[in-house]
């Protein structure tokens, strides 16, 4: 065995416990890391996607740090000259996130080459995961805050309905009341929603009845018929003043009636 391997793995033994370490062979050895960073198992803790990391409920509220990942270290006869090839075993870790992590400590164990390299691989390894934990972490918070607020505005929208102004009452109120109009035609059951557009329709007609001075004012023939009539009176109709109040005529109306009379 190379000697520097050697040095190395007695070294490991001092650095990891038993639980933590694991040598299969001169050339293959096994290391499990915990996640024990505080504030990130907590998010964990509260995260949907997290649960089945927890073995119960009791053991989310107690548990002080979970299974991270086991890394897995095989070496070449020409290591620590060359990287060893290493696999992760993890249910943290997605398998996307994997790769990422794979890639990221490949990178950073380029400039290892020549020394051993087992504890920085290890360290590095988990500092990058904590770190792709915590980014999904915000990425999927966001994701459903995100939800949550197209959720919310789709009830909102639900709940507001469609936004009434004067034209489009009025647009529906008529379509309405037509409605209740070919169904009353055709004999048909009214509901008493119908029936109510019905006497708010006869209500809107009664409301717009014109009054006497309306028609008079309308319909010059009104007039005129009653010039006719004075004409084909024989007798001289007397006119008894004291039978009227006091009137207030306006001067502009009369002269506006008088000059219709004398174009006709």
């Amino acid at each position: 065995m190379d000697e520097r391997k050697q040095e190395e793995l007695e070294s490991l033994g001092f650095i990891f416990t038993e639980e933590e370490l694991q040598i299969v062979s001169d050339n293959e050895l096994i290391v499990s890391c915990l996640l024990d960073d505080p504030d990130l198992l907590t998010s964990l803790k509260f995260c949907p996607n997290s649960s089945h990391l927890f073995e119960n409920e009791e053991d989310i509220h107690s548990c002080e740090s979970i299974h991270l990942f086991n890394i897995t270290l095989k070496f070449g006869e020409d290591y620590p000259d060359s990287l060893p090839e290493f696999t992760f075993e993890t249910e943290v870790l997605y398998s996307e996130e994997l790769d990422l992590l794979h890639e990221n400590v490949t990178e950073y164990l380029n400039d290892s080459l020549g020394i051993g390299m087992v504890y920085t691989l290890v360290s590095y390894a988990k500092e990058q995961a904590e770190i792709i934990i915590r980014e999904r972490l915000v990425r999927e918070e966001a994701e459903r805050s995100e939800l949550a607020d197209k959720r919310e505005e789709e009830e909102r929208k639900i709940y507001e309905g469609t936004r009434v102004n004067k034209d489009s009452f009025k647009e529906w109120q008529q379509a309405f009341i037509n409605e209740a109009k070919m169904k009353q035609k055709r004999g048909e059951a009214l509901s008493i929603s119908l029936q109510a557009a019905i006497a708010v329709d006869i209500m809107k007609a009664a409301s717009t009845k014109l009054t006497g001075r309306e028609l008079f004012e309308k319909d010059l023939q009104l007039l005129k018929s009653d010039e006719q009539y004075m004409e084909d009176e024989t007798e001289d109709v007397i006119v008894d003043n004291t039978q009227f109040g006091k009137m207030d005529i306006n001067d502009e109306e009369e002269n506006l009636v008088l000059a219709n009379l004398t174009e006709d």
